[in-house]
């Protein structure tokens, strides 16, 4: 990947984890000091500098984003697919529902490793560059 390149804002859907298990749809976007996501009605704006991690979980389309605690500590998971309710159907065991939602992420996350891999190596690169930067 270019270092240079800029990822294109994607529709994503967002589920801040120390918060809330309620996903919100939104558009995901990188400019040059922040991790950008917007709802429409607002959003929230991750600073570079505030990210101490950002990893792609491996077979699943989801990128996920942690602050640094000194920054609020936030955690973030970013779906780049509609995430599956994680509420059984009536009738449906919750071990049944939890393998059927693992096995969707995976597939998806199969077909969108390549969108996730830019992502996730944009990010990184875009935080180490600002966390290099003085002052």
């Amino acid at each position: 990947m270019n270092p240079d390149r800029v990822p294109d804002p994607v529709t994503v859907w967002a589920v801040r984890l120390d918060v809330s298990i309620e996903d919100f749809e939104g558009t995901l976007s990188l400019v040059p000091d922040a991790l950008i996501f917007d709802e429409g009605s607002g959003g929230v704006r991750i600073p570079l500098r505030s990210i101490h991690r950002v990893k792609r979980l491996r077979a699943s389309p989801v990128l996920m984003v942690t602050q640094a605690a000194e920054e609020g500590g936030g955690r973030f998971a970013f779906y780049f697919v509609r995430p599956p309710s994680s509420t059984p159907a009536e009738g449906v065991s919750k071990r049944k529902n939890k393998r059927k939602t693992i096995l969707h992420l995976q597939a998806k996350g199969r077909s969108l490793k390549d969108v996730l891999v830019e992502w996730e190596s944009a990010v990184d690169l875009a935080c180490r560059a600002t966390q290099q930067e003085p002052g």
